[in-house]
């Protein structure tokens, strides 16, 4: 039973103390409200506090003292800043203190004090300055607790995670969208939109004065222009001898003739190349005219090596710059170019566009995804063949 009964007694002891006591020489030096600085014996140490005898009134159980150790080695003397409280006193006026808030360059030199004297070794001063200066202490893997933040920090950090968010959400898009363009998309070299069209040209050299009107609509076989010229240009080649005296070329230098130019068809003036009452050379163009009834196509080149996808009947897409959106067209031809390793595909454009928009630079896309066997491909494949 006196057994069991120490054992127990043993135990709770151990389980108390926390640090072992030596008795290390070392005095505590403080500093009274009086202003009257003294030196007390440390009776023992730890690393968790120290123990000293004293009657003086001012360190009563609970009170806080700042002061300093001082350890007296090799005829150096070292003093540890400290801050303690007074935790347990005796009758005899033995008083227990407890370390608080030590530093940690403190907390390495008591140790060392306290590890030396234990194991029997003698401390240099050269041990307590390399002590001092080297990192003793490694960071707690665990983070404390980060303070709470205001309102307007916790709105802050959540725009900027909000921002960089998007930001790599935009970049991850345009990345998506630039391999889906590269691996899943065929795209025509060069494209641009054509329209029938008819170019009215000089029949002679002359002065040309345009007849069509303001709206630009003229009729099949209708005046569109008129021209002046020299009666000799329109005599060339039909002169003899006998008439090619100085008195008969003065004579038809002083004559004109007078002609008229009609349209080839119900068309809309595209373009006029010169300005009313201007001479113009045989052969160069006078207007432009485009039939009534003429739809605008897309006239775009291929690399060769796409020509498994650059099939008759394929549906394709058009993007107009300048225009809202893309329209969908039609291959309804496809040619071998004469210059260069190209396909120059002719396209039908689903929806009417206008033909002003003719000489336009267009972007044209198929998608490789969209399988190439359906009906309305084969059909237009096999008509294009038997033409």
């Amino acid at each position: 039973m006196g057994i069991a009964a120490n054992t127990n007694l043993v135990h709770e002891a151990e389980a108390q103390r926390q640090h072992a006591r030596i008795k290390l020489p070392a005095k505590l030096a403080i500093k009274l409200d009086s202003g009257k600085v003294i030196q007390l014996t440390v009776q023992d140490i730890s690393a968790g506090g120290f123990s000293i005898e004293t009657s003086e009134p001012s360190f009563s159980l609970g009170t806080l003292h700042k002061g300093s150790l001082n350890f007296n080695i090799n005829a150096i003397e070292f003093q540890i800043k400290i801050s303690f409280l007074v935790k347990a006193s005796d009758e005899q006026g033995r008083l227990g203190c407890e370390f608080q808030g030590m530093g940690q360059q403190e907390v390495s030199a008591l140790r060392l004090m306290i590890t030396s004297f234990l194991s029997g070794e003698l401390v240099t001063a050269g041990d307590v300055i390399n002590t001092l200066a080297r990192q003793n202490f490694t960071k707690d893997r665990n983070k404390a607790a980060l303070p709470a933040m205001s309102g307007f920090a916790r709105a802050k950090a959540l725009s900027m995670s909000l921002l960089v968010f998007l930001v790599g959400l935009g970049a991850l898009g345009f990345i998506a969208n630039k391999l889906y363009s590269n691996y899943f998309l065929t795209h025509a070299e060069a494209a641009v939109i054509q329209i029938e069209s008819f170019d009215v040209e000089m029949p002679r050299d002359g002065k040309l004065h345009s007849l069509i009107p303001d709206d630009g609509q003229v009729k099949f076989g209708v005046p569109i222009a008129s021209y002046e010229t020299a009666m000799l240009d329109a005599l060339k080649g039909h002169l003899n001898e006998d008439n090619l005296s100085a008195e008969k070329i003065g004579a038809l230098l002083n004559q004109t003739l007078t002609g008229t130019i009609s349209s080839p068809c119900d068309c809309v003036l595209q373009k006029q190349f010169i300005v009313d009452g201007q001479f113009l050379a045989k052969g160069k163009t006078a207007f432009q005219l485009v039939p009534v009834d003429a739809e605008p196509f897309v006239e775009a080149r291929f690399n060769l090596k796409d020509s498994q996808y650059v099939i008759p009947g394929r549906t394709v897409d058009v993007e107009i710059p300048g225009s809202a959106g893309a329209t969908k067209g039609t291959i309804q031809d496809v040619a071998m170019s004469d210059v260069g390793q190209s396909l120059i595909v002719t396209i039908k454009l689903e929806d009417n566009i206008p033909a002003s928009l003719k000489g336009r630079p267009v972007a044209v896309t198929i998608n490789d995804m969209i399988t190439s066997n359906t009906a309305s491909t084969a059909n237009a494949a096999n008509s294009a063949t038997e033409i």
